[in-house]
């Protein structure tokens, strides 16, 4: 998986979501990582992974699989 990163400074003073992080793979509904420096955005987006994936094997669990 490679992580492909962007800075747009939004027109706020607020800079917490100037730098998105997202997978290459990205699609629509895919997580996007966001933070003040492009590595607060990346960690972001591995913390959003790494929750999508748990929620995925809670469901699998529950499922019986």
């Amino acid at each position: 998986m490679k992580i492909v990163t962007s800075y747009w400074a939004k027109p706020s003073p607020i800079r917490a979501l100037d730098w998105e992080a997202v997978t290459d793979n990205y699609d629509l509904g895919s997580p996007i990582g966001f933070g003040a420096t492009e590595a607060d955005a990346i960690a972001d987006l591995k913390d959003r992974l790494e929750e999508m994936e748990d929620a995925r094997a809670a469901v699998a669990k529950a499922e019986g699989r």
